[in-house]
């Protein structure tokens, strides 16, 4: 019991380091993101009506990105309550839908499909099983029984389906290498790790092993993937206030040139 209650605590310390480190690396280009959207909002919804009235009482023809921005403008002004709602009731019916378990299902399954992020659920989601796994291995479970508990824990209902039916074939007399490679979604450096750990008699520190690697790969992963979206971030964002501040002012400059 104590063994098994220290690895519990070593595996939960692991994982809410992992989620910590995300989270700093993420809250970065999330706060740039939210702070790009309420400037990009307040100058949709006060500034640019304001502008576009003064330029119209000018009487002259203006230029092409004044009239490309304030069309979509008067777009988003007028449609902004429903676009709102539509936004919000779509939020909200994707909540509601994923409680249930067919929509969890399908939404899991989306999540692993997805380019890139779907890489990174299923490693962390095999992290977390192997972790698991090999603490209740080593604690005396039946592999059975340990499979369909560290299955629930991995966070993904399709893997964890999978895992469920990976634990009936090993019932029904198959080894856990084969039952695993008979399912689909399962990294093929995780079955050959399992089938080396099935033959050395060493499953859990094998498991133990897998899991480091595939924390290791997520947190590199995400830590790459944020330092390279930063700057392009940046760049989309500032090319787009670029834009808006361009369509403000170069009818500005037209019709003093015309004056003089």
């Amino acid at each position: 019991m104590p063994q098994t209650l220290e690895n519990v605590a070593d595996s939960l310390e692991k994982t809410e380091r992992l989620i910590r480190k995300v989270r700093t690396a993420t809250a970065y280009p999330t706060f740039v993101a939210i702070f790009f959207c309420v400037i990009v909002a307040v100058m949709t919804l006060f500034v640019l009506p304001q502008f576009q009235a003064n330029l119209a009482s000018f009487g002259s023809r203006l230029p092409l990105i004044t009239r490309v921005v304030f069309a979509g403008n008067k777009i988003m002004v007028r449609f902004f309550p429903f676009i709102l709602g539509g936004g919000l009731l779509a939020a909200a019916a994707l909540v509601m839908y994923g409680r249930t378990g067919r929509g969890r299902m399908r939404i899991d399954g989306w999540k692993l499909n997805f380019p890139l992020f779907g890489q990174w659920i299923r490693k962390f989601a095999v992290a977390r099983f192997c972790r698991n796994l090999s603490i209740m291995i080593r604690g005396g479970v039946p592999i059975t029984t340990a499979i369909e508990i560290a299955a629930s824990t991995c966070g993904n209902s399709v893997m964890e389906l999978s895992l469920l039916v990976v634990r009936d074939k090993i019932v029904n007399g198959s080894s856990f290498t084969a039952a695993m490679a008979g399912e689909r979604g399962f990294p093929k450096l995780l079955l050959r790790m399992v089938n080396v750990g099935e033959s050395s008699g060493r499953l859990p520190e094998v498991l133990e092993k897998v899991s480091d690697v595939y924390e290791e790969q997520v947190e590199g992963s995400i830590v790459t993937a944020t330092t390279l979206f930063e700057p392009i971030m940046i760049t989309v964002f500032g090319a787009i206030i670029l834009v808006i501040v361009l369509a403000i002012y170069v009818p500005v400059f037209t019709v003093s040139s015309q004056m003089r």
